[in-house]
């Protein structure tokens, strides 16, 4: 799968934390602010996600299907008298061209829709239990191809966990459910995942569940899980508030932060 980037002006790179038996390469460090930095997966084409709709466009930027907010099921994605409840934050695609939707600043369903865009059911949210808990702003899903047959990687933040399902909803296995910093996003390459904790941390796991290095830790009170830490606080090798991360194809990790001033970290793959 080709990897494709969002070309930014400048970026501050921070230094690695060894794990214990794989290692990243700190990139050299070029200071400067980013302005509004995204984590964009993409794979030929690709799906964006927006309040209340999802739109999936061609690489010219031409958008070839739109699922809006009247596509959802009214039971979950409107109130009593009509008006739009979604606040969707994520999609992914499988290999059959379903379509996999997180309402993660609402409710937390997961929607499933067909490669036409056809609804076919919805999943997880308050009622669905994982450890005798409902889904709670489940950040991000991503479908998880490491494994046969496929799963789905749930980054259920509100309750500092995260976990899979397989492709219907069903099956849960947690990964883990302590000593988390509120999972954000993920990417995943070869048989590893990286993730962004928005608490301060980066951490790179293996597909058994264990996490095989720990990057950039912050334990600087009031300089994480925040879009306020000025440049000037900003440390190498710290990290304030990771929302967004990817491997490229040579195992890289690039990781963006929930900042006003914009900031991307980069940890090169030795």
């Amino acid at each position: 799968m080709p990897t494709r980037a969002v070309e930014v002006v400048s970026v501050r790179v921070a230094v690695l934390t060894d794990g214990p038996d794989l290692a990243w390469h700190p990139d050299p460090v070029a200071d400067g602010a980013v302005t509004a930095p995204l984590a964009i997966p993409m794979a030929g084409s690709t799906c964006w996600v927006a309040e209340g709709w999802t739109a999936q466009p061609h690489e010219d930027g031409t958008i070839v299907m739109e699922i809006k907010a009247d596509d959802f099921p009214a039971a979950q994605g409107k109130t009593k008298d009509g008006k739009n409840t979604l606040k969707l934050t994520s999609c992914d695609v499988a290999a059959n061209g379903d379509i996999y939707i997180v309402d993660g600043y609402g409710k937390s369903w997961i929607f499933q829709f067909d490669k036409a865009g056809k609804f076919k059911q919805v999943f997880g949210g308050p009622t669905q239990k994982v450890a005798e808990k409902g889904f709670a702003n489940t950040h991000k899903v991503f479908v998880d191809n490491r494994f046969a047959p496929a799963r789905l990687l749930c980054l259920d933040r509100g309750n500092n966990r995260m976990f899979h399902v397989d492709l219907d909803g069903t099956n849960p296995r947690m990964i883990a459910d302590k000593g988390l910093r509120n999972p954000s996003s993920a990417s995943f390459h070869g048989e590893l995942m990286c993730v962004a904790e928005i608490a301060g941390r980066v951490s790179v796991w293996n597909k058994e569940g264990q996490m095989v290095a720990a990057l950039g830790a912050n334990d600087t009170k009031g300089q994480t899980n925040t879009p306020k830490v000025a440049p000037a606080d900003w440390r190498e090798g710290v990290v304030t508030s990771p929302h967004g991360i990817t491997f490229d194809n040579a195992g890289n990790i690039l990781e963006t932060e929930w900042n006003i001033f914009g900031r991307v970290l980069r940890w090169n793959r030795q």
